[in-house]
């Protein structure tokens, strides 16, 4: 499999990929914005005294917001055809395979469906 990271492309051998691979690799792809490179970066969730950090972090210029990145967008994506879940699944797979793998090492960063999927392989 092949990611574009700022570093050019990089190709991925999915059989031999481990959980810190997918970290690094994250690290490596874009969050340029189309903004300066000296934009603060804004991160947000839920709300703030009742507004939405959504809204207000919009309503800001020049700042780069984390889902107008590449970064954003890809590790948000939940297509059938998404590149970071089949690295996060070939990952899982591969440390399930060698033993040892603990849920809780990922429980938080799962979606609810995913959660479950793993959580029913576990059991086999």
């Amino acid at each position: 499999m092949e990611i574009e990271t700022i570093d050019g492309i990089m190709d991925i051998d999915l059989s031999k990929l481990t959980l810190n691979d997918v970290c690094d690799m994250i690290t490596k792809i874009s969050v340029d914005a189309g903004v300066s490179n000296n934009a603060p970066t804004v991160p947000y969730s839920g709300s703030l005294c009742d507004y939405s950090t959504n809204s207000i972090v919009k309503s800001l210029n020049d700042v780069r917001i984390i889902d107008n990145t590449f970064v954003g967008k890809f590790l948000a994506d939940n297509s059938d055809t998404s590149k970071f879940n089949k690295l996060l699944e070939s990952a899982i797979r591969n440390k399930m395979e060698n033993g040892g793998f603990d849920i809780s090492s990922v429980a938080k960063g799962l979606r609810d469906k995913d959660y479950q999927r793993l959580s029913t392989l576990l059991e086999n």
